[in-house]
């Protein structure tokens, strides 16, 4: 019994000093008596050096000195990263929506140039089982994208060959057959994690960095194409009597116009989704259409106009925790609002000018 007294009496001295491996020598030192899972309780109630116990025996940390004079060095460096963090996904969105800025605003006067809205509006909708389609398969998004769009524009190809059909009505024949094979591989697979409605609206706030490489290098591809060939593309496009006239082959130009509209569809639905990309890419280029006939100017306002959509949709994304895609596009549109509304007011002041001037005097 004394023995028992004894050791409990030291086993006391070692919780209240914290010394977990005393504790333990106790455990083992040939006393068979002794539970060992009261020594490793000991151990658990021991407090650690540099902590007390409040009045309910509660631990409490008791901070060094020095976080008084320095601050806690782990809580300032969290905060530093979270802040760096913070910071480096939304300048990566601005970055992304530059880029898709820039590329919708050359590529859109293309489309409102050949009159191919409806055809893009069909390879958006032919973009969008694709997407899901490289969910499924484990593929970037924009491999699967470019897969089925080469396919649906193969069929809308052959569809626009038959008799007594045009390209509108294979346009919509694809754009409804697309949307429909994307939800049904979306029901295939209801066990994704990636919601179907980013491949729709889009996900810029959390893009991968290799699709903005992608829009980058498309950027680049599509620039080059105006800089080398740019007097062709354009002729051909505004003017396609006159073209075959002097001697070109309108056909070859044509893909060209085709692959860069399809390759800006695809590399940004990443960014904008397979439904808003049209936004972005007629919007901009159809108010600096309604404000300047002259193309270089025209560029020049629709790549302006992109990159304004972009940066005021994210930022008021952020201001009012709205959707980042759906703001980029309502953006979009108000500046094509905006540009038909300062149509309207200068075409009413020129006619009343013109209205005045054409006015016969008053003779007094």
């Amino acid at each position: 019994m004394g023995d028992r007294r004894s050791l409990a009496a030291r086993l006391g001295r070692l919780r209240t000093r914290g010394s977990l491996g005393g504790a333990l020598a106790v455990a083992g030192c040939g006393h068979p008596g002794l539970p060992e899972r009261r020594a490793r309780a000991g151990a658990r109630r021991a407090v650690p050096r540099g902590r007390g116990r409040d009045e309910a025996g509660r631990a409490r940390v008791v901070a060094p000195r020095s976080w008084a004079r320095n601050g806690n060095p782990r809580r300032d460096a969290s905060t530093r990263r979270g802040g760096l963090v913070a910071v480096d996904y939304f300048s990566l969105a601005l970055l992304t929506g530059a880029l898709v800025g820039l590329l919708s605003g050359l590529v859109g006067v293309l489309v409102l140039l050949r009159q191919r809205a409806f055809y893009t509006v069909a390879l958006t909708h032919a973009t969008f089982p694709g997407g899901v389609f490289a969910a499924v398969a484990g593929i970037n998004i924009v491999v699967g994208a470019s897969i089925f769009s080469l396919l649906l524009v193969a069929l809308m190809a052959a569809l626009s060959r038959v008799p007594r059909q045009g390209k509108q009505v294979a346009a919509g024949i694809v754009l409804s057959f697309g949307y429909a094979l994307g939800m049904l591989f979306a029901s295939l697979n209801r066990g994704q994690s990636v919601r179907v409605d980013s491949y729709l609206t889009g996900s810029i706030l959390a893009m991968n960095p290799t699709n903005v490489w992608l829009l980058g290098g498309a950027l680049v591809v599509v620039a080059l194409v105006y800089a080398l060939f740019g007097k062709e593309l354009l002729f051909s496009s505004f003017d396609t009597r006159g073209f075959r006239a002097a001697g070109f082959r309108e056909g070859t130009w044509d893909l060209v116009a085709l692959a860069l509209i399809t390759l800006t569809v695809v590399v940004a639905m990443p960014a904008i989704g397979s439904i808003l990309a049209i936004a972005m890419i007629a919007a901009p280029a159809a108010a600096a259409r309604l404000l300047t006939k002259r193309i270089g100017w025209m560029l020049a306002l629709a790549c302006a106009f992109g990159v304004t959509a972009a940066v005021v949709g994210l930022q008021v994304s952020r201001s009012l925790s709205f959707a980042a895609g759906g703001s980029m596009a309502l953006a979009a549109v108000a500046i094509f609002v905006v540009a038909l509304c300062a149509k309207a007011i200068t075409q009413r002041f020129a006619q009343g000018v013109s209205h005045r001037a054409s006015a016969p005097g008053i003779v007094g």
